[in-house]
């Protein structure tokens, strides 16, 4: 790794990171200024230290004074070549953008009459260009205008005037000057026509999809959206018209309504608030125009200092303020990232943008961190809101812990600066950057890591982590679930000061029709979480999420485009990966998958549809072009976002509509003014399409039944209907906060005052009365909230931000006296025991593996924090770490989620034991774990188990069944209970594995087996019944005794066993067998629905389907992770068993491909032990004969 030191006097590369240095730095600066330009400086000194000044000064002097701050920091980091290579580059084009301005913009709109052709207007042109560099024919066209111009050669002139003419009116031109910016030019703007369509021939639904012309071609989950060039950036820069100069900056500010006072709302009824950082935007721009791009970043970064969070097909609130009102505006998102990317791209870019960071003396507010003076916050949420709340608190002093209940990977050390060292320095931002389709997802940055598709770089991702890992006084636990793992007085007792909630949006809606949660119908956040963070997107991950076309994504949010986009793509990485796991087993003769008969004919679909795939894939090799999968995707019913209202009047278009466009380019369909009525099931209960009541506009705009149905064929549906904020907590520990409405009641406290007040639940980012303050008051503790758990702040990314900019200073106000205390070693040594502290609570470790018998294995893991809210029943989610993930043939051994029951759990050590049942992919995983190994143990989640009184607890059911007696029968015991345990298995040697065990928990043990031999039972008052469950129900009614007595002793009743025998067993328990039953008896079920970030109501993959018993109609659902333990006789148990098969194939499929890379890592060791014994037995051989 290069050395590097800054060319500063006295201050070293290592004193960034120390907040006592950067006033020296600052001193530096402020020195090097003077001797530039002393006025200048004197101004700017005045400033910094509060000076009274209007907002055109405050601009002029910012604008001034970055350039001296770039001069300054080029000089600093010795990047005075690619700067100037930089400014090179920009300056080669100013005459396109002169010739646009001068003479493409005041003519080719100017009708004329056309008296000669194109083609030959081109050619005389090509004549005219022959000393000229036409390897780029837009410059060099450009640079002919000027030379003509400037010469005074009218000839030239007329004939470039006829040309451009043509070049803009004619197919033949327009497909001549296609990408040239010169020819862009503002379009007048339709608010309700801004996604150009077309219709789907002869479609009975109506549906539309992209122009043909605009249709781009998709390939897996890199990078779709290059964002603009260096000439398309500069276009848009020389587009803005610099407002800043007279007040009118409203991209910043947000539009004013000078009649009734606030903002003016445009055509869709939007509120033009403008950007909700108020970055200072034209400011920038006229920087930017100037090629100071470095000083543009700085400019940027007074208000937006985490700008890489920002920035294209992010946010746009800037755009929809900016002054262009009734044509298209600035594409200021595109100029935001690529001033931040061009700065990056010099060599040590990112050094430089992480200083300013640290320190940006343009930010008079909080010119450079503060040292750390000792106060804890902890974050609840490392999504857009926690970290850069997390941020601003860093700089203002104090020590932040964000934690979340997400798996969150561990960045590279060296970069970092673990244990004490300097972090290493990036000489090049390509070091950190990963191709998206390989990148490691991280986990840090919440919906912006799983939310947010790949039309993002989520490269920007890691630089905005590592930015805050880089602070010695940051630390980010993941795996931590608030309300399980820790609660608030689990965080005063740790020693923080505030709690920050940032947890964003919870509780997904789901839609109430009928068969709303069939095989094949998901709800949005399931799928992007399971594609994005799971990791089912890659092509070495064994993560399994099964989808079919075509597809329907119900919804009209920017959550249902980025779903309709991922799904399509996602289907082509599917069947690939399907087919070539399946060809290679075949060849190694390891296939032998026990497929069903419907398991069967999906799987032959995926296989042939895999096949066209890759026939596609090698037309496109041969003919050196991209693959075109959308015909092949359309034909198979190809992916629809449904929308029960006009596209225009959708969340989508009415926030971004830019995102609906580029969807349909890709070939997704939209239909609109279709209501949800009903999914259609085949015959095995999947999903095969759904049916709607269509809508039609009446003459006041409101969407009214037609009275006609249509169905649209889906083999898969996506429900994003939207969400609510993530205010669970109070609904697992009620009455900690008041509420307002669906939101958390804001407050505010004032300075000098301890007592809390009411602030405004409406308004917008930028209202006067906004509090962050949650009711919560504990002597001086006080709880915030942030982003989508703020009334004023929901809804976006840029607005979460904005909530944590703002609400950092309320944090600041509380603190404010601590802010000038003094440095300390003492404060220093503080927070280091502080911090080594929650690692020892915070950091799961593998302590201990054992084979139990079996398939049983237990794993043991020390995590103190996550034992000491355990209740029996509770489970947990194992997850281990992809950066310690062994990889096999290019498949990492990456755990999915997998939801565990710990069955022995010390409060005391904190060592945890987990029974694993080696299933599937991710429990085989499981049980390779190793002592020493950190993962991940985010729980405690779910609720516990019945805990009655001098009752008898009957507990029935396999494996799972075991676990929960494990779990309860110490603390049922010692409520005076006696403990019946019924195991049902599929023969005695799986019984036996657990037979002594259950044998010492229970009163009572009986077997039943669906095959002989039948067990010894030890104990007289056990025993054991050899002919599965239906003859054991029918036994019960024959025959009194030791099968049955427990029917009529049972008080509490828990039934846990796969869904099927759950079915039988409830069925009987309501009929045939209720007469023996107590009265009073509470039947409960361990519902076993699949899961994924057991949360509590985030991704809803664990919802389960309630009915009535008698009518069998849907009665509810209920979120498992939530409430794991449901009446037995309310869960619907074929809907169960339909919602654990989502993944089957899969399922099957990845633990053959699991087996055999084993197997192979096995043989390949053997072998390699061989070698060594061979040679020493060679060897011996040659000393005998000689």
């Amino acid at each position: 790794m290069k050395s590097f030191e800054l060319k500063l006097p006295g201050f070293k590369y290592a004193d960034i990171y120390e907040a006592e240095r950067l006033p020296v730095l600052d001193e530096l600066f402020l020195g090097f200024m003077t001797q530039r330009d002393s006025q200048l400086a004197a101004q700017f000194l005045a400033y910094r230290n509060g000076a009274e000044t209007s907002a055109v000064a405050e601009s002029g002097l910012l604008i001034d004074a970055g350039r001296c701050l770039e001069d300054f920091l080029v000089d600093a980091f010795g990047v005075e070549a690619a700067r100037n290579g930089l400014r090179r580059q920009q300056l080669l084009d100013e005459p396109v953008h002169v010739f646009k301005e001068k003479f493409i913009k005041p003519r080719v709109r100017r009708k004329r009459a056309v008296t000669r052709s194109f083609e030959m207007l081109d050619d005389l042109l090509e004549q005219k260009l022959d000393t000229q560099d036409t390897t780029d024919r837009e410059l060099a066209v450009a640079r002919l205008w000027v030379s003509a111009a400037e010469s005074g050669a009218d000839d030239t002139l007329s004939l470039l005037e006829e040309w451009a003419y043509a070049a803009y009116n004619t197919p033949e031109g327009k497909a001549n000057v296609a990408g040239w910016v010169s020819f862009k030019l503002p379009q007048k703007i339709e608010y309700m026509k801004l996604v150009p369509t077309a219709p789907v021939e002869n479609d009975a639904a109506g549906r539309v999809g992209g122009l043909p012309e605009r249709q781009r071609r998709r390939d897996g989950f890199g990078l779709t959206d290059p964002r603009f060039n260096l000439r398309e950036t500069m276009d848009h820069v020389h587009y803005c018209v610099y407002c800043h100069d007279h007040e009118g900056d409203f991209c910043s500010r947000g539009f004013p309504d000078k009649e009734n006072g606030g903002f003016r709302t445009n055509s869709l009824g939007v509120e033009l608030t403008g950007c909700p950082l108020e970055e200072r935007i034209s400011e920038a721009h006229t920087l930017k125009l100037d090629a100071y791009t470095l000083a543009a970043l700085a400019v940027i970064m007074i208000d937006n200092p985490l700008v890489p969070a920002t920035g294209n097909r992010i946010c746009n609130d800037c755009m929809k303020g900016c002054i262009y009102q009734k044509q298209d505006p600035v594409d200021i998102p595109q100029i935001e990232t690529r001033i931040l990317t061009d700065v990056l791209n010099w060599p040590w870019g990112f050094e430089i943008y992480y200083l300013l960071t640290r320190w940006n003396p343009l930010n008079r507010d909080r010119p450079y961190a503060l040292p750390h003076h000792g106060t804890r916050i902890l974050c609840v949420g490392a999504g857009p809101a926690g970290f850069n709340l997390s941020h601003h608190l860093l700089q203002s002093g104090f020590g932040v812990v964000a934690i979340d209940g997400l798996k969150i990977e561990p960045l590279d050390e060296t970069w970092t600066g673990a244990g004490g060292q300097v972090p290493a320095p990036i000489e090049h931002v390509s070091d950190l950057n990963e191709p998206l389709d390989e990148r490691v997802m991280s986990g840090f940055g919440g919906v912006a890591e799983y939310g947010i598709t790949v039309r993002w770089d989520k490269n920007f991702l890691k630089l905005v982590y590592l930015t805050l890992a880089r602070n010695r006084h940051f630390r980010v636990y993941g795996g931590v679930r608030f309300g399980g793992t820790m609660t608030i007085d689990d965080a005063w007792t740790l020693g923080f000061e505030h709690i920050a909630l940032a947890t964003g949006a919870g509780k997904p809606t789901v839609i109430q029709i009928k068969n709303n949660l069939a095989h094949g119908i998901r709800q949005a956040s399931d799928f992007l979480m399971a594609l994005q963070l799971t990791g089912a997107s890659k092509k070495d991950s064994l993560a399994n999420l099964q989808v079919r076309l075509p597809a329907l994504v119900v919804g009209g949010g920017l959550s249902a485009i980025d779903t309709a986009t991922e799904v399509q793509a996602y289907y082509v990485l599917q069947v690939e990966k399907m087919l070539e796991r399946f060809e290679k087993l075949t060849l190694a003769s390891r296939w032998g998958a026990t497929l069903n008969k419907v398991e069967q004919e999906i799987f032959e679909e995926y296989l042939a549809h895999g096949r066209l795939i890759r026939a596609e894939r090698r037309r496109a090799t041969v003919a050196n072009e991209t693959p075109n999968f959308a015909p092949l995707l359309q034909a198979w019913g190809g992916v629809t976002v449904v929308y029960r209202r006009g596209m225009n009047e959708s969340p989508a278009y009415l926030h971004n509509h830019e995102e609906i466009e580029k969807a349909l380019q890709e070939g997704i369909f939209y239909a609109q003014g279709l209501d949800p009525a009903e999914a259609v099931l085949d015959e095995a209960g999947h999903v095969q399409g759904m049916m709607f009541r269509r809508l039609v506009e009446d003459p006041q705009g409101a969407w009214v039944d037609s009275g006609e149905q249509i169905e649209l064929p889906a083999r898969s549906v996506f429900v994003a209907a939207g969400s609510s904020p993530n205010t669970v907590y109070n609904r697992e520990h009620p009455g900690e906060f008041e509420m307002d409405g669906k939101y958390f009641a804001t407050h505010k406290q004032l300075t000098g005052e301890t007592s809390l007040r009411r602030a405004a639940s409406t308004g917008n980012c930028k209202s006067a009365d906004i509090g962050f303050l949650t009711s919560y008051q504990k002597g001086e503790h006080r709880i915030s909230i942030y982003g989508d758990n703020h009334p004023q702040f929901q809804g976006s990314v840029v607005k979460a931000m904005a909530s944590g900019k703002q609400g950092a200073r309320e944090i600041t106000t509380l603190f404010a006296q601590r802010l000038q205390a003094p440095v300390d070693a003492a404060t220093q040594a503080a927070w280091q025991g502080f911090v080594e502290n929650l690692d020892s609570w915070l950091c799961p470790v593998v302590t201990q593996v054992e084979r139990l018998g079996g398939n049983v294995m237990s794993v043991t893991v020390r995590a103190r924090q996550a034992a000491q809210n355990w209740q029996p029943g509770q489970i947990y989610r194992l997850q281990n770490f992809h950066a310690r993930a062994e990889n096999l043939q290019g498949t990492v051994l990456q755990m999915e989620g997998m939801a565990i029951d710990g069955i022995d759990v010390d409060k005391q050590s904190g060592e945890i034991k987990l029974l694993v049942n080696e299933v599937g992919a991710s429990s085989r995983i499981a049980a390779q774990l190793t002592p020493g190994e950190p993962v991940i143990l985010m729980g405690p989640t779910g609720t516990g188990l019945p805990m009655p009184e001098n009752q008898t607890v009957t507990v029935m059911g396999g494996h799972s069944a075991v676990t929960s007696t494990i779990d309860g029968s110490t603390a049922w015991h010692a409520a005076g209970n006696q403990i019946i345990f019924i195991g049902h298995f599929r023969n005695g040697q799986q019984a036996q594995a657990v037979q002594a065990v259950m044998e010492i928990l229970s009163d009572q043990a009986i077997w039943i087996l669906d095959e002989g031999p039948a067990l010894h039972c030890k104990r007289s008052q056990d025993s054991c019944f050899t002919h599965g469950v239906d003859d054991y129900i029918s036994a019960c009614l024959e025959t009194e005794g030791s099968y049955s007595n427990w029917l009529g002793h049972t008080d509490t009743l828990l039934l846990s066993d796969n869904p099927a025998t759950m079915e039988r067993m409830s069925g009987a328990l309501r009929t045939t067998l209720r007469h023996l039953l107590k009265p009073q008896l509470k039947a409960l079920v361990a519902v076993n629905s699949p899961m994924q970030c057991m949360m509590k109501e985030v991704c809803a993959q664990c919802l389960c389907q309630h009915h009535d018993p008698e009518t069998k109609l849907p009665a509810g659902i209920v979120f498992s992770c939530f409430n794991q333990h449901q009446p037995l006789f309310a869960v619907d148990f074929v809907n169960l068993k339909a919602r654990q098969g989502q993944n089957s194939v899969q399922e099957k499929v990845s633990n053959l491909w699991l087996s055999y890379l084993l197997d192979e890592k096995n043989r390949n060791a053997h072998e390699c032990a061989r070698v060594p014994v061979a040679e020493e037995a060679a060897q011996q051989r040659m000393e005998q004969r000689e």
